[in-house]
């Protein structure tokens, strides 16, 4: 911990936004921090639901015991991602780590993430491996953990579970870089975006945070002006790829010259075999002969989240919404 002033500066800033989620889930959240074997923290919670008076008493109570919480209380519901850029603000620790009311971090996990930061100076996002807890049993979902292997995953996802990350607060600073606040529903993944270029990413391969699923979760569901939005993520995200493995942005994704693009693309993985498999074992885990082809398949329908089992594992092409096979 350092200090000026007298102005307490931790390690590492903890960012927390609470809405609806029940009492008992936000206690066991809330213990898994503040039971951290890593201490140097501040604890940032935003209330985003004023209406809720059991947990902001609990809250107060908790932060009359632990000095590390700070405690912030909307007048009104304003939504994750306002909330999250009001904690941001005042956040103050050389690293900035997410955590949600409803999951529940391992006691190892700011110490092990803190530690590989400092060893790792380029790296600029870091998050964990993830165990999904209630619904239908318990699964772990494992993220890749280097810079490459991660930005190939953000063509199908965000390569990341948001409540694990842990981010350089000077990249956000010196870049001017919050959370979007039009993006409402995938304020995480626009983020990751727009730091893609600015340093490595990074995952740990172990087991750090379980992630809770429940009926209770609002699944998230894009329309209209969000659905276009993330369309517009997805498509940069492309552009972003091809250029990191030599190729050029697309301006087009419905106008373009699908043999010549093939063609191109295989000449430059003609001497890169590793990194295309693996790319493509995020899209598709079975053995296939066909694996330009369902590059292909996504890459002109300009959007390779959209594309469901049945797409990937049945057609090679999808040309401005009709289905259509690409000779190869």
């Amino acid at each position: 911990m350092n200090c000026a002033n007298n102005i307490r500066i931790p390690a590492i800033s903890v960012l927390m936004s609470v809405y609806k989620e029940p009492l008992e889930w936000l206690k066991c959240s809330l213990g898994s921090i503040l039971n951290q074997s890593f201490s140097d923290f501040e604890f940032i919670i935003v209330v985003d639901n004023p209406e809720n008076q059991d947990v902001i008493n609990y809250l107060k109570q908790k932060k009359e015991e632990d000095d590390r919480i700070i405690l912030l209380i909307n007048e009104e519901n304003i939504g994750l991602t306002k909330s999250l850029n009001k904690g941001l603000r005042i956040a103050k620790g050389k690293y900035v780590a997410r955590m949600d009311a409803d999951d529940r971090s391992y006691p190892e996990r700011f110490a092990k993430q803190y530690t590989f930061m400092e060893s790792h100076p380029k790296v600029i996002l870091c998050g964990t491996s993830i165990k999904y807890i209630g619904g239908k049993g318990n699964r772990c979902q494992l993220y890749p953990s280097n810079d490459y292997d991660i930005k190939a995953e953000m063509l199908f996802n965000s390569g990341f579970s948001h409540p694990t990350i842990m981010i350089k607060r000077q990249t956000l600073v010196e870049n001017g870089i919050s959370y979007d606040e039009e993006y409402r529903q995938t304020q995480d993944f626009r983020l990751y975006e727009t730091l893609y270029d600015m340093g490595d990413f990074a995952n740990l391969s172990e087991v750090l945070l379980d992630y809770r699923i429940s009926e209770k979760q609002i699944s998230t569901r894009l329309h209209g002006r969000q659905g276009n939005l993330m369309q517009m993520i997805r498509r940069r995200m492309i552009n972003k790829w091809l250029v990191k493995i030599g190729y050029h942005e697309l301006d087009d994704f419905r106008n373009i010259d699908r043999l010549k693009i093939r063609k191109d693309i295989i000449n430059i993985l003609k001497n890169k075999d590793v990194y295309f498999n693996t790319f493509m074992k995020t899209m598709y885990y079975t053995n296939t002969t066909n694996k330009m082809g369902l590059f292909l398949c996504s890459l002109l329908n300009g959007d390779f989240f959209r594309m469901n089992k049945k797409d990937k594992i049945s057609y090679v092409g999808i040309v401005i919404g009709r289905v259509m096979p690409i000779p190869l």
